[in-house]
């Protein structure tokens, strides 16, 4: 699968992630995965704590701020996966690409 996202606004996303949520994997899915994503589209993004465990909301609004206030051109639709529906996991787990 590839992710369709432009190099430089993968590096700074990869990049925020890593400075706000250390050890945290970004989990790609959504039609910017799929191949249906047009320009305006935003990238649906799953956050996967260490040992799947709930992220903290306070480093999870710290971060998704990061995000919001850098030059990164589309929307970030960032979701804890703990906090998901069960039945959106095997969705997500369908297609997705890791950051």
């Amino acid at each position: 699968m590839a992710l369709l996202l432009r190099d430089q606004d993968r590096q700074c996303l990869t990049a925020l992630l890593a400075l706000h949520l250390p050890g945290v994997i970004g989990r790609a899915y959504g039609s910017r995965v799929t191949g249906l994503a047009h320009g305006a589209s935003d990238l649906d993004l799953a956050l996967i704590g260490p040992g799947a465990q709930p992220i903290p909301v306070s480093r999870l609004e710290n971060c998704r701020q990061a995000v919001y206030d850098s030059n990164l051109p589309i929307l970030i639709d960032a979701r804890d996966w703990a906090r998901l529906p069960k039945n959106f996991h095997a969705d997500i787990e369908k297609t997705f690409v890791d950051l």
